[in-house]
Protein backbone atom coordinates (compact mmCIF):
# COMPACT_ATOMS: atom_id res chain seq x y z
CA UNK A 1 0.00 0.00 0.00
CA UNK A 2 1.13 4.11 -0.17
CA UNK A 3 2.47 5.61 2.35
CA UNK A 4 1.21 9.09 3.52
CA UNK A 5 4.76 10.24 2.44
CA UNK A 6 4.83 13.69 0.20
CA UNK A 7 6.20 13.66 -3.06
CA UNK A 8 7.14 17.19 -4.77
CA UNK A 9 6.81 16.66 -8.40
CA UNK A 10 8.30 20.14 -9.88
CA UNK A 11 10.27 23.87 -7.98
CA UNK A 12 8.08 24.73 -10.71
CA UNK A 13 4.73 23.37 -10.23
CA UNK A 14 4.45 23.28 -6.30
CA UNK A 15 2.53 20.14 -6.42
CA UNK A 16 2.63 17.46 -3.71
CA UNK A 17 1.23 13.97 -4.34
CA UNK A 18 0.52 10.91 -1.32
CA UNK A 19 -0.01 8.01 -3.54
CA UNK A 20 2.27 8.80 -6.74
CA UNK A 21 6.17 8.87 -6.80
CA UNK A 22 9.17 9.70 -9.26
CA UNK A 23 11.18 7.12 -10.09
CA UNK A 24 14.52 7.31 -12.05
CA UNK A 25 14.09 6.46 -15.34
CA UNK A 26 16.52 6.77 -18.36
CA UNK A 27 13.37 8.23 -20.44
CA UNK A 28 9.81 8.44 -18.60
CA UNK A 29 8.98 11.65 -16.94
CA UNK A 30 5.73 10.39 -15.43
CA UNK A 31 5.14 9.59 -11.96
CA UNK A 32 4.68 6.02 -11.07
CA UNK A 33 1.87 4.55 -8.50
CA UNK A 34 3.57 3.79 -5.21
CA UNK A 35 3.93 0.37 -4.23
CA UNK A 36 3.00 -0.79 -7.72
CA UNK A 37 5.47 -0.76 -11.08
CA UNK A 38 2.87 1.34 -12.92
CA UNK A 39 2.95 4.25 -14.43
CA UNK A 40 -0.07 6.94 -14.38
CA UNK A 41 -0.55 6.16 -18.00
CA UNK A 42 -0.48 2.14 -17.13
CA UNK A 43 -3.65 3.01 -15.02
CA UNK A 44 -5.46 5.65 -17.08
CA UNK A 45 -5.07 3.43 -19.79
CA UNK A 46 -6.56 0.10 -18.54
CA UNK A 47 -9.19 2.37 -17.51
CA UNK A 48 -9.67 3.46 -20.35
CA UNK A 49 -9.32 0.00 -22.47
CA UNK A 50 -11.64 -1.30 -19.97
CA UNK A 51 -14.03 1.25 -19.54
CA UNK A 52 -13.69 1.42 -15.45
CA UNK A 53 -14.90 3.80 -13.32
CA UNK A 54 -12.58 5.15 -10.64
CA UNK A 55 -14.03 2.67 -7.76
CA UNK A 56 -14.40 -0.14 -10.12
CA UNK A 57 -10.43 0.23 -10.83
CA UNK A 58 -9.79 0.73 -7.29
CA UNK A 59 -11.07 -2.59 -7.26
CA UNK A 60 -9.15 -4.90 -10.07
CA UNK A 61 -6.26 -3.05 -9.77
CA UNK A 62 -6.54 -3.61 -5.99
CA UNK A 63 -5.84 0.15 -5.03
CA UNK A 64 -6.75 2.86 -2.45
CA UNK A 65 -9.75 4.63 -4.52
CA UNK A 66 -7.66 8.06 -3.79
CA UNK A 67 -4.65 6.48 -5.51
CA UNK A 68 -7.05 6.38 -8.59
CA UNK A 69 -8.71 9.58 -8.16
CA UNK A 70 -4.78 11.08 -7.76
CA UNK A 71 -3.41 9.32 -10.64
CA UNK A 72 -6.20 10.67 -12.56
CA UNK A 73 -5.59 14.22 -11.60
CA UNK A 74 -2.29 13.99 -12.29
CA UNK A 75 -3.21 12.86 -16.02
CA UNK A 76 -5.49 16.05 -16.51
CA UNK A 77 -2.51 18.23 -15.27
CA UNK A 78 0.48 16.55 -16.91
CA UNK A 79 -1.40 14.93 -20.07
CA UNK A 80 1.56 16.19 -22.23
CA UNK A 81 3.95 14.29 -19.80
CA UNK A 82 2.21 11.06 -19.53
CA UNK A 83 1.79 10.80 -23.84
CA UNK A 84 5.27 12.55 -24.51
CA UNK A 85 6.22 8.91 -22.68
CA UNK A 86 3.45 6.39 -24.51
CA UNK A 87 5.46 8.18 -27.49
CA UNK A 88 8.85 7.14 -26.72
CA UNK A 89 7.53 4.11 -25.33
CA UNK A 90 6.06 3.30 -28.88
CA UNK A 91 8.89 4.88 -30.96
CA UNK A 92 11.27 2.66 -28.93
CA UNK A 93 9.21 -0.45 -29.60
CA UNK A 94 9.17 -0.06 -33.04
CA UNK A 95 12.74 0.79 -33.68
CA UNK A 96 13.02 -3.00 -32.13
CA UNK A 97 10.76 -4.18 -34.76
CA UNK A 98 7.60 -4.79 -32.30
CA UNK A 99 4.53 -4.01 -34.36
CA UNK A 100 2.44 -2.08 -32.22
CA UNK A 101 -1.06 -1.34 -34.76
CA UNK A 102 -1.04 -5.06 -36.63
CA UNK A 103 -2.34 -4.23 -40.62
CA UNK A 104 -5.78 -4.24 -41.33
CA UNK A 105 -7.21 -7.15 -42.94
CA UNK A 106 -9.19 -6.53 -46.22
CA UNK A 107 -10.32 -10.37 -46.41
CA UNK A 108 -13.87 -10.99 -46.21
CA UNK A 109 -13.08 -14.35 -43.95
CA UNK A 110 -12.58 -14.13 -40.41
CA UNK A 111 -9.33 -13.04 -39.54
CA UNK A 112 -7.32 -15.12 -37.29
CA UNK A 113 -3.82 -13.18 -38.27
CA UNK A 114 -2.48 -16.70 -38.59
CA UNK A 115 -4.62 -18.73 -40.49
CA UNK A 116 -6.25 -15.35 -42.94
CA UNK A 117 -3.09 -15.29 -45.06
CA UNK A 118 -3.86 -11.87 -45.80
CA UNK A 119 -2.51 -10.22 -43.26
Amino acid sequence: MATKADVEVGADEQETYHYLERRSHPWRRQLYLKGRNMTVAHLVYGMRANNYSPEEAAADFELPIEQVREALLYFQRHRDIVERDQEEERRRLEAAGYVIDPPYCTSMIVCSAIACGTC
